[in-house]
């Protein structure tokens, strides 16, 4: 119960922070295998949302979490996510955030408006504040969303709104590669889960960002299931399915490393 605890609060108390990251690694990944395809899986069976590994890009198998860095080098935008991947030269990588978290708050919230979101993103990449603090100091009001988003054609992704998000990077580092620049995919549906998918580029890997763009947004799409509803049981049973690594993890105290974190340190 610790571990699982553990596992819950750690991304959290992280992104709640607003502390110089100078010794805080941009990305920590959780010691167990998490394919691509397990999040494909899960997202069809639960969700009725399909999420593909798109064309020219390789799984790298880790699920973690990712700690944004401010332009004054703070934290405060983590976020976890499912899958990882990168392009063929290793000059993007794409995320895929915690469905899985996304569908627990949809089931209390019922929220199908990527909104606040898009807000939450724009307000840190321009002004280095979480969106919450942004609207009590009225930040919010002074952030030109259009220079930042972009709404698309929402009809490919069988969805009602679409946006492409471009925002700046602080050099966040992965693999001994510093990107500068992300472009976030925001797809929302009335009744269903907004979906989220995050490309970050390195300089030289902006060269090829049309081009992964257009791949992401061919790997993903609502269903057509008009009845569907969220299924509680059916989500749990689906997440215990493809993420049957993460929680044996756990579960397992054997897994604890010595100072008793579930993570292990990948990046630079």
């Amino acid at each position: 119960m610790k571990i699982k605890l553990f596992l819950l609060g750690f991304g959290l108390a992280l992104s709640a922070l607003s502390c110089y990251a100078s010794d805080i690694p941009d990305f920590y990944f959780y010691d167990c295998e998490s394919k691509f395809s397990n999040l494909t899986g899960y997202c069809q069976e639960s969700l009725d949302v399909t999420i593909k590994l798109p064309k020219e890009f390789k799984d790298m198998a880790l699920m973690g979490h990712y700690m944004q860095k401010s332009k004054a080098g703070t934290i405060g935008g983590g976020s976890s996510f499912r899958a990882i991947a990168k392009s063929a030269d290793g000059e993007c990588i794409l995320l895929i955030p915690d469905e899985k978290s996304e569908a627990k708050s949809f089931s209390l919230h019922e929220n199908d408006d990527c909104h606040n979101q898009i807000v939450h993103d724009v307000c840190w990449a321009a002004n280095g504040v979480v969106s919450d603090q942004s609207y009590l100091s009225g930040k919010h009001s002074q952030t030109d969303m259009q220079k930042y988003v972009t709404e698309i054609d929402a009809a490919p992704l069988n969805a009602d709104k679409a946006y492409l998000a471009t925002l700046p990077l602080n050099n966040d580092t992965l693999m001994g590669k510093q990107f500068i620049s992300e472009t976030v995919v925001y797809m929302q549906k009335s009744q269903r889960i907004p979906v989220k998918v995050t490309l970050l580029f390195t300089a030289k890997g902006l060269n090829d960002k049309d081009k992964h763009v257009d791949a992401a947004l061919k790997s993903i799409a609502y269903g057509d299931k008009k009845d569907w509803k969220y299924d509680k049981a059916l989500d749990k049973k689906a997440a215990e399915k493809y993420f049957a690594s993460f929680y044996k993890l756990a579960k397992s105290n054997d897994a604890r490393t010595k100072d008793g974190t579930l993570l292990r340190i990948l990046s630079d």
